[in-house]
């Protein structure tokens, strides 16, 4: 009866750890960065949380979102940018995060043409789900692609990348 109650408890208590909203990295990672946005909040309070960021999502796709709505995504396996644009709207749940990249053929990692907008809900980017959506943020364009045309170098997918990770590849 023992060890029932133990397993109970080590089930129940065993996952605790992907429950916390800035655990930003999700599979146990946790990056220092200030809390999610909930998704009832307006449309400011969305923009402030990406406005002159860089930050990375599923360890493949490095965007730096600047306040103007121009948008740069750096993405795994890619020597050139995806220069676009990125706007919130609001739907009846939450915020939705847009996408477009009008000089594209296709959005990268999707079929949908790159001059479509690309919505999904803010809260799920930017750390509401940590384990399905993992990312991390830092203030700021890191990398310059705001001032660049080109990747600042092709990048493998690989699920422990992280924002230091290329800052330091960038460094050699």
């Amino acid at each position: 009866m023992l060890r029932f109650i133990w397993a109970l408890a080590a089930l129940a208590l065993g996952g605790c750890w992907y429950s916390s909203p800035i655990s930003s990295r999700g599979h146990g990672w946790t990056a220092p960065t200030e809390p999610f946005v909930p998704p009832d909040k307006p449309l400011q309070a969305w923009h402030q949380r990406l406005a002159d960021r860089t930050w990375m999502y599923y360890s493949k796709y490095v965007f730096y979102t600047p306040a103007d709505g121009r948008a740069f995504l750096w993405y795994a396996g890619e020597k050139r940018l995806f220069i676009g644009e990125w706007k919130l709207e609001k739907s009846s749940r939450s915020a939705q995060l847009c996408f477009r990249y009008p000089g594209a053929a296709n959005h990268p990692g999707s079929p949908r043409r790159g001059d479509e907008w690309l919505c999904g809900e803010a809260f799920f980017y930017l750390g509401g789900d940590p384990v399905n959506h993992p990312y991390e943020s830092v203030d700021g364009d890191i990398f310059g692609l705001a001032g660049r045309r080109d990747a600042p170098f092709v990048f493998t997918w690989d699920q422990s990348m992280t924002l230091a990770g290329l800052q330091a590849r960038l460094r050699r």
